[in-house]
């Protein structure tokens, strides 16, 4: 359904006007270009055209979440691909400045397996993991305290006991990717 609802947005914003979310909209025809078409320059340019759409509008608080979509699913087709994790790297922080704590984490965790694919230094991605990680805990709050202690085990900070109902079940979800991540760097390493 998403080039039907993407091509809808860009319809209506050509029809009644361009905004911030309308950058959305080109993304989705963009990723239908590459990955359904299979035209990646066309992909790659509406791409472009919406993260300049969100520049012009002065979206701060969306770019992360649109530098995610562009850097984990179409900018590796045409830019080099060993640039990417560096620009996921970059994308955490981005995210994490403007509150955008589920851009952050799905940042990391691609960023960690885009590294891994580029030959990174697994010691230097578990070491980087373990610090985005720790960083989540401390300033997310999780829905239920079960899920607190199902990550105890990857050695999370106690104190985050206090803070457990803040955080959407959906950054959850990519809380609990990341720390599949680290769970695969720890078996490639046998540490």
């Amino acid at each position: 359904y998403l080039p039907i609802v993407a091509c809808r947005i860009v319809k209506i914003s050509a029809e009644h006007g361009y905004c911030s979310e309308s950058a959305f909209g080109l993304w989705g025809y963009s990723l239908a270009q590459a990955s359904i078409l299979h035209d990646i320059e066309e992909g790659y340019l509406w791409a472009k055209k919406a993260l300049s759409l969100l520049e012009r509008f002065n979206a701060q608080d969306k770019y992360p979440t649109m530098k995610l979509y562009f850097h984990s699913c179409i900018s590796f087709w045409v830019e080099p691909f060993q640039a990417t994790p560096s620009l996921l790297k970059k994308n955490y922080a981005s995210a994490l400045a403007v509150g955008d704590a589920e851009s952050a984490m799905a940042s990391s965790f691609v960023h960690g397996r885009y590294q891994l694919m580029c030959g990174g230094n697994l010691k230097v991605a578990e070491k980087q993991d373990k610090i985005h990680a720790s960083k989540m805990v401390s300033e997310c709050i999780f829905y239920d305290k079960n899920i607190f202690y199902l990550l105890l085990p990857y050695g999370l900070p106690v104190h985050c006991l206090t803070r457990l109902f803040q955080l959407q079940m959906n950054q959850i979800t990519y809380y609990f990717l990341l720390l599949s991540h680290q769970h695969l760097i720890l078996t490639l390493t046998g540490s």
